[in-house]
């Protein structure tokens, strides 16, 4: 019985603290996650987009004449995929200017824009990228073998310069 009532205590107090959690406290453990638009990591995170998009321009027009592979151009796909991979979660965790110019921080917010506004871009580039970024692995001994498809998805991935 008196474990019982001990139990009972414990969830009694666990209950309230969890209650005494205000929207304001929450919203301050957001605060921390979600970045200002103007600040200087996301500036960095997107000239470095900038410059992988830049990169895309160039090489990926190369790649039309079939170039041989190389540790470089296999180092700098494999990285940019993954940069844009994570740049859908840092997008995700990213304010943004409203249209009436205000500061929007509000994460609800900030994910019904994205999904509005650049989730299909990145889904379009980046699940097929991973695809056959994938199947690149087992078809290094039949390299003929679906290299039109690789090459079309390598174009789509074109699209991100609208983020320019």
């Amino acid at each position: 019985r008196n474990h019982k009532r001990i139990m009972m205590r414990i969830e009694d107090r666990s209950r309230s603290m969890v209650e005494d959690v205000s929207s304001d406290e929450r919203e301050s453990c957001w605060s921390r996650i979600i970045a200002k638009p103007g600040s200087n990591f996301r500036i960095a995170w997107d000239l470095a987009g900038g410059f992988l998009i830049m990169i895309d321009m160039i090489v990926i027009p190369l790649n039309l004449f079939d170039p041989p592979p190389s540790v470089i151009s296999a180092f700098l796909d494999w990285f940019a995929l993954c940069f844009w991979t994570i740049n859908i979660g840092a997008t995700l965790t990213a304010g943004y200017i409203g249209k009436g110019g205000d500061l929007i921080m509000e994460p609800r917010k900030i994910v019904l824009h994205y999904l509005r506004t650049w989730f299909i871009i990145d889904a379009v580039v980046v699940i097929p990228d991973w695809v056959f970024g994938i199947m690149s692995f087992g078809m290094e001994e039949d390299a003929d073998a679906g290299s039109d498809s690789f090459k079309l998805v390598r174009i789509m991935r074109l699209a991100r310069t609208i983020r320019l």
